[in-house]
């Protein structure tokens, strides 16, 4: 910093010497009236080169020298008369405006091209877009107006300048072209990450007007960041879901158990637990080999799944087991989806290698009936499955506490 005030000092000194010698030599003969045009080219000079601080220097300097300077080199002083004080009361006050403008002037150039550089050189997406509304003021489409070099990698838009995005992308979402609308209209800059789905990208924009109020232009800086989305995506379905079958894992089904839970309770419905275990699995899987048994898993969750409504959760807590989430259910329509589960599970699977044929035991328990809590519910249907492995006969069971579970309850389970 100290070198570059020096070095300005130094040149507008030269410029003001310079200007001085040729006043003394070639121009001596002009009247002390017009001595102050002596110095006006090194004060431009100056403020050319230096800005705000050159110039202001090379006026200082300048005024140095036709007061104490001057006389020591010719016989008549700059500053003789009163009017000799006026011309350089003009000389200074011309001079801080001249370097006023020129570091104007400067600073707007390098700022511009400093602009111009970063937009140029950065990764991310730059463009100003023009908004179009319908008659109604709508925001409908918008035009390409200006881009930098990375637009096209990161929207894959070629020759996009001057065009609309509906002629590049037809089926462009039209909260985009609301999004951007009232950018323009308010003012107020937005920044936020959204699928654009008709290009197969998601995307993190930040939005601005560009001029006042009334201007439709705005600018976008964006970036492409739909690899990172993805990794989001995967470790979500890792952390959340079964790897084997793509079911919620059991993690996941404690978190949907608990918020079904909740909603039977606001809209006072009946809800149902179903816990299945398979029986023949460990004996594939020794058989077959592990290869047969994840193919036999992954069958049992299409199974499964497509035999529940939209609304119902199948979930994969381990191994071979598996539990349903039946809500707003009826005690008929829990034992109809039952009773059709277990068929479906009996009937023969063609692992590719070998055709198997195994079962299923199941063990159900209601809300409210059988309790209120999570804890409370999970474990009577675990009971019920484990005391339906024990009944040959019924495959089945309906949580019954131990005081009131009779043999009357294994013929008619409800």
């Amino acid at each position: 910093m100290t070198r570059r005030i020096g070095g300005k000092i130094a040149v507008a000194a030269a410029l003001v010497a310079l200007a001085a010698m040729v006043r003394v030599w070639p121009l001596g003969s002009l009247g002390s009236s017009l001595v102050w045009l002596t110095f006006y080219p090194a004060l431009v000079a100056a403020a050319i080169y230096g800005g705000l601080a050159g110039g202001l220097i090379a006026t200082a300097l300048a005024c140095a020298v036709a007061k104490f300077l001057w006389p020591l080199i010719v016989s008549q002083p700059f500053v003789a008369r009163p009017s000799d004080w006026l011309g350089m009361a003009v000389f200074i006050f011309n001079g801080a405006i001249i370097s006023y403008l020129a570091d104007m002037a400067r600073t707007g150039r390098i700022s511009a091209d400093v602009m111009r550089t970063l937009v140029s050189s950065v990764d991310e997406g730059f463009c100003v877009i023009e908004m179009i509304y319908d008659e109604a003021g709508d925001a409908a489409d918008y035009r390409f107006v200006a881009t930098n070099p990375a637009f096209l990698s990161q929207t894959g838009l070629t020759e996009a300048l001057h065009k609309t995005m509906k002629e590049m992308v037809p089926d462009h979402e039209a909260h985009w072209f609301e999004t951007f609308g009232k950018v323009a209209k308010t003012g107020e800059p937005v920044r936020f990450e959204k699928l654009a789905t008709a290009m197969g990208r998601f995307y993190d924009v930040f939005a601005f007007r560009i001029g006042g109020e009334g201007s439709k232009r705005v600018g976008l800086l964006f970036k492409d960041i739909s690899e990172r989305k993805q990794s989001e995506l995967e470790l979500i379905q890792t952390a959340h879901y079964d790897r084997l079958t793509g079911l919620p894992n059991r993690q996941l089904f404690q978190d949907l158990f608990g918020k079904s839970l909740s909603r039977a309770e606001r809209a006072k419905q009946n809800l149902a637990l179903l816990f299945l275990d398979l029986d023949g699995f460990k004996k594939v899987n020794d058989t077959h080999g592990h290869h047969a048994g994840d193919v036999l898993l992954q069958s049992v969750a299409q199974r499964l799944s497509a035999n529940v409504r939209t609304g119902d959760t199948v979930s994969r807590l381990g191994g071979d087991e598996f539990t349903i989430i039946v809500e707003n259910c009826h005690p008929k329509h829990v034992k109809d989806l039952t009773e059709k589960i277990i068929r479906e599970i009996e009937a023969p699977f063609d692992l590719g290698e070998a055709v198997v044929k195994i079962s299923a035991s199941i063990g159900i328990a209601t809300y409210p009936d059988c309790g209120a809590t999570q804890d409370a519910l999970i474990q009577m249907a675990d009971a019920a499955m484990y005391a339906a492995k024990k009944d040959e006969k019924r495959r089945y069971r309906f949580w019954r506490p131990p005081a009131v579970a009779t043999a009357s309850d294994n013929k008619n389970p409800i």
